[in-house]
Formats: C-alpha cells, structure tokens, sequence
C-alpha cells in the first residue's frame, strides 16, 4: 500500500493536496486491508474503509471502488465527474481527467486524441458529438 502511494505522490504534479490523490488514498487502503490478519482487525478496518468509500464521492466527486485494479503512479487530474467500474483494470502511469466514466466495456492500449472517446473491443476511438 505504502509503495503504490509513494509512486501516486511522485507522478507530475503537485498531488499531496488534490482530491483524487486522497480518493486512490483510500482506494489503496481498501485493496490493502484485504490482507489483513487477524479477521476481527480486518472487519474494523472495513469499516473504517467504507465510511471513507462514501465520504470521498461527497468531497471529491470521485468514485474509485477497491475491485477496480490500479497500477502504480496513477493520477487523477481535477475534481469530481469521475466514476470507475470495479471491474476497471489500468497498468502503470495513467492519468485520469474530470468527466471519465470507465465502464463502456472498451480495451484502450494507446493514447487517443483529446475531445474523443474510446468504445469497445479493441477500443474505436470516436469523436466527440457536439
């Protein structure tokens, strides 16, 4: 836990005080306490992650469920709009802006140009309608 926040906190940009690095705070912490022995300690740190699971969507507008898979130097740019799927998987180094809704079923492996969306298997870049 403590290894993948480092490397959330050293990814471009000032992170420490922005919403979405607290948001993958407490996605690490929920991934993390799964790992914990014994059970009774495990069951408070539950506890504790989904009071902070309810409390991040109000104050940061970001919704990051710990069944999401996230690699390392991950960064969330701007507040809220954000809503991941559980089944969501990113490798290392990605960088997720305000508006993203991940959950259209789409494998993306490359970058796609701004103002566009990528939908399906292999991903199809579109163009954003106005």
């Amino acid at each position: 836990m403590f290894e993948n926040i480092r490397s959330d906190l050293k990814a471009p940009g000032d992170q420490c005080g922005a919403q979405g690095f607290w948001a993958l705070v407490v996605y690490r912490f929920g991934r993390w306490r799964y790992g914990v022995k014994p059970a009774l300690l495990r069951k408070l740190f539950s506890l504790i992650y989904e009071v902070l699971f309810e409390i991040i969507p109000i104050v940061a507008g970001i919704e990051l469920p710990c069944e999401a898979q996230i690699g390392k130097g991950f960064v969330i740019d701007h507040f809220g709009g954000i809503v991941m799927s559980g089944y969501a998987k990113f490798d290392d180094h990605w960088r997720i802006i305000t508006g993203v809704v991940v959950g259209t079923n789409a494998v993306v492996i490359s970058n796609g140009p701004d103002d566009s969306i990528a939908v399906g298997i292999p991903a199809v870049i579109k163009a954003k309608r106005s």
